[in-house]
């Protein structure tokens, strides 16, 4: 047999844990999405548990628009409560080891609109959240927070 060593134990890929990374599991439990890399676009599919086979593409950089008509590339994403609805930040800038500031957006699945969360003339945006009912969307910007209740 081989020798149990730190080495081995600690430094070495031997006992490393398998794990999925950037996946949001959605609420009927049989569904999950991930944010990838299509053709030059980046994608947020929905994959199947059972199957882990690609069920469809819910949004694509291709289809989101900026206020000037420009591509808007997805860094992160998170749905609303009822899942019809995407906050997608874009453009992100870090600040410090742990903390980002970005512009975000509201994609609409069902209507295919994207709106953005605030005006971009006054700079980006930190820690955007959906409320839990997902009727509003909390921000900050220049640390004052903020709050928006039409998207």
């Amino acid at each position: 047999g081989k020798e149990l060593t730190n080495q081995v134990i600690w430094y070495s890929p031997e006992f490393r844990m398998n794990y999925v990374s950037g996946v949001r599991s959605m609420n009927d439990g049989k569904h999950f999405t991930s944010l990838n890399y299509e053709e030059n676009n980046t994608v947020i599919n929905k994959y199947s548990y059972a199957s882990y086979e690609k069920i469809s593409t819910v949004v694509s950089s291709a289809d989101l628009k900026d206020e000037a008509g420009k591509k808007i590339d997805i860094s992160e994403y998170q749905f609303s409560a009822d899942e019809k609805k995407l906050l997608i930040s874009t453009k992100s800038e870090q600040i410090y080891r742990h903390s980002s500031k970005e512009f975000y957006y509201v994609y609409d699945i069902e209507s295919k609109t994207t709106t953005p969360l605030s005006d971009k003339e006054l700079g980006k945006q930190r820690l955007a959240e959906f409320s839990p009912t997902g009727k509003k969307i909390a921000f900050v910007r220049e640390n004052n927070m903020f709050y928006k209740n039409r998207f």
